[in-house]
C-alpha cells in the first residue's frame, strides 16, 4: 500500500538535534533508516507506522508520509520516523 514515490524528489540533510548529528540522504529512505545508518538508536516498533513507537517532534523542513504520500507542513509538528521520507533539508528532535 505504498505511495508512488517514483515521481517524487526525495531525500536531503536530516539534522538530529538532541544527539548533534547530521546526515544525508538520497532516495527513499525512512528517518528512522537514516538515523540507524547514523548510529542513532531512535526508539521504533513496527516499523510499519501502525504502532506510533517512533514518533518524534519535526522542527523544520517537510517530510512525505511513506504510506500516504501526504507531504508535512514545513514547521514544528509530530512525525513518525519509520514512514516519513525527508523532502529536502529536515531537522527532527532525536
Amino acid at each position: 500500500m505504498n505511495a508512488d514515490l517514483a515521481n517524487q524528489t526525495l531525500g536531503g540533510k536530516v539534522q538530529f538535534e538532541k544527539s548533534g548529528l547530521e546526515a544525508s540522504s538520497e532516495g527513499d529512505a525512512s528517518l528512522l533508516e537514516i538515523a540507524e545508518a547514523s548510529g542513532l538508536t531512535p526508539r521504533h516498533g513496527c516499523r510499519m507506522g501502525i504502532c506510533h513507537q517512533c514518533s518524534c517532534r519535526k522542527t523544520s523542513g517537510t517530510v512525505m508520509n511513506r504510506l500516504t504520500g501526504n507531504t508535512s507542513g514545513p514547521g514544528d509538528e509530530s512525525i513518525q520516523l519509520c514512514i516519513s521520507i525527508p523532502h529536502g533539508p529536515v531537522a527532527i528532535d532525536v
